[in-house]
């Protein structure tokens, strides 16, 4: 699977909130992220859209930071992000 800018900008709540359209490492870097190694990949901001929507179905979703299109071959799917950056203490347990 790889990146697919096609298949993010596709995605519905892309077409419905393109204005969150964002680059990658803009969302990393707003994340408190400090390494960028994408270039002008872009992904939907979701917190975003939750913050902003008057939907109260949109409002009440569980949401995650990003969504992303990835693609292989005919394949295509959507990719959910959740950034854990700047986390001062790490995982203690079992999955």
């Amino acid at each position: 699977m790889k990146y697919c800018k096609k298949n993010t900008e596709k995605h519905p709540l892309s077409i419905n909130y393109p204005q969150y359209l964002n680059k990658i490492n803009d969302i990393i870097k707003n994340e408190n992220g400090t390494h960028q190694p994408f270039n002008n990949e872009v992904a939907l901001k979701l917190d975003e859209i939750k913050e902003s929507s008057e939907n109260k179905d949109v409002k009440n979703m569980k949401f995650m930071d990003m969504v992303l299109g990835m693609k292989d071959g005919t394949t295509s799917l959507s990719l959910l992000v959740e950034l854990k950056l700047g986390c001062k203490k790490g995982f203690k347990g079992h999955f």
